[in-house]
């Protein structure tokens, strides 16, 4: 592939982690960028893409602090 063409993308991640360790301890950022859907005529179709194009990551919980403040529900399971 020349500079003219480019490469061509078929595929690409689903999931990106930008992460930095600092002196407060490592702060990352994620993103799942796939939509929930492949029909292109359906609403939700360009969410994801809308949402990384807006800088709308996740913010990941380290501490126990950062975990219980982000929890939704918890669940026990046992076999």
């Amino acid at each position: 592939m020349g500079a003219d063409t480019g490469y061509l993308v078929n595929n690409g991640t689903s999931f990106l982690m930008a992460l930095a360790f600092t002196d407060h301890g490592p702060q990352a950022r994620v993103f799942l960028d796939y939509s929930n859907t492949e029909d292109r005529t359906d609403p939700n179709y360009l969410k994801a893409t809308q949402r990384f194009s807006a800088k709308n990551w996740r913010t990941v919980a380290w501490t126990d602090h950062q975990i219980d403040k982000q929890e939704v529900d918890t669940k026990t399971v046992r076999g």
